[in-house]
């Protein structure tokens, strides 16, 4: 339904969000069920009827989703593969005790952090690892 509707309202790009399985994610029995939270996300992402909608290869950030912090974020970059567009998925912003979304107890403030941090912009220029938009995707 919703490839249908992005074709008749022109929208050229769409986000599958299926994120690789890596080994970090499979160190631990505590990481079970975010693993099997996004098999399940996976599963449910794949379609058949993408033919003419722009689309990243993979998405990343799922797996540390709301704790995405310096460590976790290069983690995630240095398993990227060469000649794939990535969409990183990630929670910045300003810790806010009353927001409607605290229950979440994501770590809103460790992310910007992360994401502004001088070692994972000089990882990005050291790897060559371009940002870009949705704009851009071929």
């Amino acid at each position: 339904i919703v490839v249908d509707l992005a074709k008749e309202h022109n929208i050229q790009c769409m986000r599958y969000p299926r994120e690789k399985l890596q080994r970090y994610m499979v160190t631990s029995v505590s990481h079970f069920s975010r693993v099997a939270e996004l098999c399940v996300l996976n599963t449910l992402s794949k379609s058949p009827h993408t033919e003419g909608l722009k689309s990243p290869n993979e998405m990343l950030g799922f797996f540390f989703g709301g704790n995405l912090g310096k460590q976790n974020l290069l983690k995630v970059l240095g398993n990227l593969e060469t000649g794939k567009t990535y969409e990183l998925m990630c929670h910045p912003g300003k810790q806010d005790a009353t927001s409607m979304y605290a229950h979440w107890n994501y770590n809103w403030q460790k992310e910007l952090d992360a994401i502004q941090d001088v070692d994972v912009r000089n990882f990005l220029i050291e790897n060559r690892i371009k940002l870009i938009s949705y704009k851009d995707l071929d």
